[in-house]
Order: structure tokens, then sequence, then C-alpha cells
């Protein structure tokens, strides 16, 4: 019998803003883009014609090329590198819900990480 996967659920982040801080060029309209979406080079394929859409409602991302789906978190790790601390700090920064986080409180450096101290 088939069981559904329960996905994790992420807080409304600022997908745009993210992406603008991280200096990543994201494509709103065009060929390629669906409205609700923004499209980028997609880090799976590498292909270069902005093939990943990613959804601002629910940051769900989408490679029209190669078909990778996968979360706005793990296109973060796969492009960046990031760990799990830093993200977290990224979507904090740019959440939309700000009670939606049970870490909130966390004390975070100039910079948007958390902080060692």
């Amino acid at each position: 019998m088939h069981e559904n996967k329960k996905r994790k659920t992420y807080p409304p982040i600022d997908v745009k803003s993210v992406l603008q801080e991280l200096n990543v060029f994201f494509a709103e309209q065009g060929k390629n883009v669906t409205a609700g979406w923004v499209n980028v080079n997609c880090p799976f394929c590498h292909d270069p014609s902005w093939h990943l859409g990613i959804n601002l409602l629910t940051n769900r991302c989408s490679c029209w090329k190669c078909g990778k789906r996968t979360s706005f978190w793990f296109f973060l790790k796969e492009k960046f590198g990031f760990d799990n601390y830093k993200i977290g700090a990224l979507f904090r920064k740019h959440e939309q819900n700000s009670d939606f986080w049970p870490w909130r409180g966390v004390p975070l450096d100039e910079n948007g990480e958390v902080s060692s101290d």
C-alpha cells in the first residue's frame, strides 16, 4: 500500500528578497516563466536558460528541463552549499509569518547568521 509522505512545511518566505540578497538573477516574466513563479538557472542540471521555477506561494521548485522537484530550502543547499543553520537564518530574516519558527529568539549576528554567543 502506498503511503503519502508528509512534506515539511516552511513559512511563507519572500523568495525574491532572498535571491536578491544572494545576488541570484531571476526572471519574473518571459517564455519559461509562469505567473506566480520566478525562474533561475537550475543548479541540478546547470541549464543556462532559467528553467528552474520557484513558486512564490509554496516555495516549491521545479525544473522544466531536467524534471527535478524540490523545496527552496534544498535549492539553496545545492546552489550555495549552505548548512541548515544558514538557511534557517535566511528564512527567518525573510519570513512573512513571524510566529512560525519554534526557535524564535535564537540570536543572530549583524549578517543574519546564528550567533555563536
